[in-house]
């Protein structure tokens, strides 16, 4: 970024690191979604459609690119050729939380991944990464995202339960996580299976 003065055409174009990421997608498409609710709410029809609208395109360009049929899920794509990567991590189940998901996309993600006991319905849900992963460290190892459950990715996809209506994983992943943080205070991030906190002390995010 400092190289290149943070100007954005010029990074894409060095292709040291193109990726096009669920997770932060997702978070977009969400966010415009909620900004058209808002607008909409005061009266400002017009600005609604427009946050609406940019909100529909990235929700389709998410269908169309980030999907995998095959197994399920959502993955980001790196590279200028596309090239998909291939962990499963709790990222590959953030478009969750999007109204506009399609129903048998949401029941896949929650049906074939998230309530698997042996990928992410852990004791203490939601790992960062698959239990069945093999860069799966449950401390973290040298990464925090290799493993540990966060309570902001718990909020997330709490949230997208809700919205599709799986309600009784919701309560039991909002009541799992309140043990957690009850137990082990606001830590950065959480042992999935003991929910030994570990990381920052009276970190923000899980407060």
């Amino acid at each position: 970024n400092a190289v290149r003065s943070y100007d954005s055409s010029r990074l894409l174009q060095s292709g040291h690191f193109v990726v096009k990421d669920v997770l932060v997608n997702s978070l977009y498409a969400e966010s415009l979604s909620t900004m058209a609710r808002l607008h909409l709410k005061q009266g400002e029809r017009e600005v609604a459609n427009a946050y609406a609208t940019r909100a529909g395109v990235v929700t389709a360009a998410l269908l169309e690119k980030l999907w995998d049929r095959s197994r399920g899920a959502f993955y980001s794509l790196y590279g200028r050729d596309e090239r998909r990567t291939s962990p499963m991590t709790a990222a590959c189940l953030m478009p969750l939380p999007i109204e506009e998901l399609p129903k048998e996309l949401a029941g896949a993600l929650v049906e074939r991944h998230l309530k698997e006991r042996r990928q992410f319905w852990l004791p203490y849900p939601v790992p960062s990464v698959s239990a069945e992963e093999r860069s799966f460290s449950p401390r973290g190892g040298m990464s925090s995202w290799r493993g540990p459950a966060w309570v902001n990715i718990n909020w997330m996809i709490w949230r997208g339960l809700r919205r599709h209506g799986f309600h009784d994983m919701a309560e039991q992943l909002a009541g799992r996580t309140v043990s957690m943080v009850a137990r082990a205070g606001l830590r950065q991030y959480y042992h999935p299976y003991t929910g030994l906190g570990m990381g920052a002390e009276s970190f923000g995010s899980s407060g």
